[in-house]
């Protein structure tokens, strides 16, 4: 049990390195295990509906069916198992060890191509890894040990494959992906110089330090050959200190995204979001990495460090039905970067559970949305757990020590107890909104270490030292690991919901601002945003039209002469849905403030606090190219009110500051040579 601690504390806790919701609803909860530490690290749901779940176990006692190999742990190994529960959580369909007489410790699970579930990590035994094997056992300088995969047959009669990867130091898979042509990718880390890279990848040598045997990142693509798997392609992926993958996706094309924490100054870097690093120069603390490889290892089509001044990990990658990417981790960082708008952008608690998405502008991938997750004081943990439906909302699993998480239709809604509670969340398509957030757990510790989201069943697995971990329809309702206290996680737990999962479809529009008050000749731009069936939000091409003055294709409206109320419509371009505002227009020609301005100028904005809008004045003395921005405190860019010519006169715009965070803001104008700057301030 002991030599299981450092990578159990890694996998486990992640260490080393509104109206419109639905809840979902929970169709079974059990526990999994036998008598001694069982860690479940691994999860996915087959094309029946059947749920596999992988780990590492201790207890000889695991219950099995029609088991393919005994336990063979020994005094101090552990070994992988491997199981399949019924779709409905009723019946253990299959459950067996798998491994040698050393250590075994399992990362990460998939279902690959031909049904069979493959399951990967790190192995100190060389008997077993002998079927349809790559290359032989090669073990390492340390721990003695190889990165290790294992395919059974779809039935569980066979090992299909069961293959070491790795070179003379040590290596572990930590993420695997399965392509769209069958192949499997897979993610980790090295200690070896001399680890199986392949001709004309993007970095073929080891670039850490050999004399500390610092961590490099690898990535390789399997292909399926004679009933196991082929070297594709495999490169190391580092600087000069260390990297930890953490996760792993791959798009239509074949291209690999993979992402983690590097303490690396110098990790390669292409075509950045964040081009230095910015973290601590401390062991096991760094900077998120994410990197994109072309589809045959040869180059980096993207590579950005993220983060801020202290500690920040990546744990899970996903790409979404549109192709863009999708991460989730943590961050002790209050500088981390989040986007105007986002749920939760303002820094509350020890560390945080972040979710982000990057989509691609051009050549270039930006930041869509960052968003935090977490709560006043708290601690948020845990390695993995991450979906995204095809509406594009967001899953994301983990564990919080806060009895202040927030919660949102939660199933669960109070914190149970003990050193930390599993919690799941969905964040909308837009990282505006949180839909739902749900505590998991008992008076022990509970964390989820794993998330598997097919059709409309999203489980969770994770462990527990909870006895009152909360069961239902259960398979195994009693806990049966030993008595704990404190971070001892001693048995598996898996938990099912069904879920809407469906594709968004336009059900209305809104037009913003509903409602605007002006004087003639002023202007204010309008945006509309379609709503789905969720109530999430989605873009739209619409056609503009006023009752009186005039509208531009992009929704820039100007007010007429004459005072009165009238209207301003959107129409969807494809399904004909309309959306409109109303416009009062509260002077007409003849007053004073329709006399052309004498000069430039830059007015405060009124109502100033304000809450949610405001409007920002100004005049234009002479034709010009206006620009309208707005900065924070650190004068860091937020967004750009305006960027287009002007006719000389009164203008206006609507600032809403509906999603952003109160505080204090600075909006300058750029009119020709004339340059002004005014405070507002955003309260709530």
């Amino acid at each position: 049990m002991y030599a299981l601690r450092p990578l159990f504390l890694l996998l486990v806790f992640g260490l080393a390195l509104t109206a419109h919701a639905q809840t979902p609803n929970l169709q079974f909860s059990t526990y999994l295990g036998g008598s001694a530490l069982d860690l479940s690290t691994g999860l996915a749901l087959d094309a029946d509906g059947n749920v596999w779940v992988a780990g590492t176990t201790l207890s000889d006692d695991f219950p099995t069916a029609t088991p393919v190999s005994a336990y063979q742990g020994g005094l101090i190994g552990s070994d992988a198992f491997l199981a399949k529960l019924a779709a409905d959580g009723a019946a253990l369909v299959y459950a067996t060890h798998l491994g040698g007489t050393g250590e075994e410790v399992v990362t990460s699970m998939v279902i690959d191509a031909d049904g069979r579930p493959c399951l990967a990590g790190s192995s100190t035994s060389d008997a077993w890894l002998t079927t349809n094997p790559i290359h032989p056992f090669r073990g390492g300088d340390q721990l003695f040990t190889d990165a290790f995969l294992a395919c059974v047959s779809a039935d569980g009669a066979v090992i299909d494959v069961a293959t070491p990867l790795g070179g003379s130091g040590d290596e572990t898979i930590t993420a695997m992906a399965v392509g769209l042509d069958g192949s499997l990718y897979v993610t980790g880390t090295t200690t070896s110089r001399d680890f199986p890279v392949t001709a004309g990848v993007v970095q073929p040598t080891y670039a850490g330090d050999a004399d500390l045997a610092t961590l490099e990142a690898f990535v390789a693509k399997l292909r399926p050959q004679n009933g196991g798997y082929a070297l594709d392609f495999a490169t190391y992926l580092g600087g000069a200190r260390e990297e930890i993958p953490q996760g792993i996706a791959v798009d239509a094309e074949g291209n690999v995204w993979v992402g983690g924490v590097t303490t690396s100054t110098d990790f390669p870097t292409v075509q950045p979001l964040q081009a230095d690093y910015a973290g601590p120069l401390r062991d096991l603390e760094g900077d998120v990495f994410l990197a994109r490889l072309a589809a045959d290892g040869s180059a980096l089509d993207m590579a950005t460090y993220l983060g801020g001044g202290q500690n920040d990990q990546i744990t899970g990658l996903a790409l979404d039905g549109d192709g863009r990417l999708v991460a989730t981790g943590w961050t002790q960082s209050g500088d981390f970067p989040t986007t105007p708008g986002a749920w939760q952008s303002e820094w509350q608690g020890l560390r945080e559970r972040f979710v982000l998405r990057l989509m691609p502008v051009g050549e270039q991938w930006m930041l869509d949305y960052s968003t935090r997750l977490g709560s006043a004081g708290g601690f948020e943990m845990g390695r993995a757990g991450l979906a995204v439906d095809l509406a594009g909302r967001v899953y994301v699993a983990g564990a919080t020590v806060s009895e202040a998480f927030p919660t949102q239709q939660a199933i669960q809604p109070f914190y149970a107890g003990g050193e930390a509670d599993a919690f799941l969340a969905r964040v909308d398509g837009s990282g505006r909104d949180l839909g739902f957030a749900t505590y998991l757990g008992g008076s022990e510790a509970d964390v989820v270490t794993g998330l598997a989201l097919r059709g409309n069943t999203l489980c969770l697995t994770g462990s527990t030292g909870s006895g009152d971990f909360p069961t239902q329809a259960a398979l195994q309702p009693v806990f049966d690991g030993p008595p704990t206290t404190g971070l001892n996680l001693t048995s598996v737990f898996v938990t099912c919901y069904a879920i809407e999962n469906e594709a968004s479809v336009l059900t209305a529009i809104d037009v913003n601002p509903a409602e605007v008050d002006l004087i003639a000749r002023e202007t204010v731009t309008f945006s509309a945003l379609g709503v789905d069936q969720f109530g999430q939000p989605l873009g739209v091409d619409v056609a503009w039209a006023t009752t009186s003055g005039s509208i531009d294709e992009n929704g820039v409206y100007t007010a007429g002469d004459e005072a009165g109320v009238f209207s301003v419509s959107a129409t969807e371009s494809t399904l004909g849905l309309v959306g409109s505002a109303v416009v009062n227009i509260i002077s007409g020609v003849g007053t004073e403030d329709s006399e052309l301005p004498d000069a430039f100028a830059l007015y405060s904005n009124y109502p100033n606090p304000f809450n949610p809008q405001t409007t920002i004045r100004f005049d234009v003395k002479a034709s010009a190219h206006v620009v309208l921005t707005l900065y924070d405190t650190l004068g860091r860019r937020q967004a750009t009110l305006v960027e287009r010519d002007y006719a000389a006169g009164r203008h206006a715009v609507r600032f809403d500051g509906r999603g952003w965070p109160s505080g204090v803001y600075f909006y300058e104008i750029e009119m020709g040579d004339f340059r002004a700057v005014r405070q507002m301030v955003l309260l709530r």
